[in-house]
């Protein structure tokens, strides 16, 4: 289950990236450095570290329960 959250977060990464090199217009400077800020964080160590931790505890967590 944390492959496929990992997997599923670089693929938005990419596509986060593709949708920024699409936006070119100096009206849209703005939301290209938003979008820059959102793939770095998304694509960095320590959130897939994060998301990482959040799967192994909602996984402890549901084998609990059971």
């Amino acid at each position: 289950m944390v492959f496929s959250f990992i997997s599923d977060t670089k693929r938005a990464v990419g596509l986060l990236k593709q949708y920024q090199a699409s936006l070119t217009s100096p009206e849209e400077q703005a939301l290209k450095t938003s979008v820059e800020k959102v793939s770095s964080i998304f694509g960095s160590h320590l959130f897939q570290a994060l998301l990482g931790e959040v799967c192994f505890c909602v996984n402890s967590n549901g084998s609990q329960n059971k």
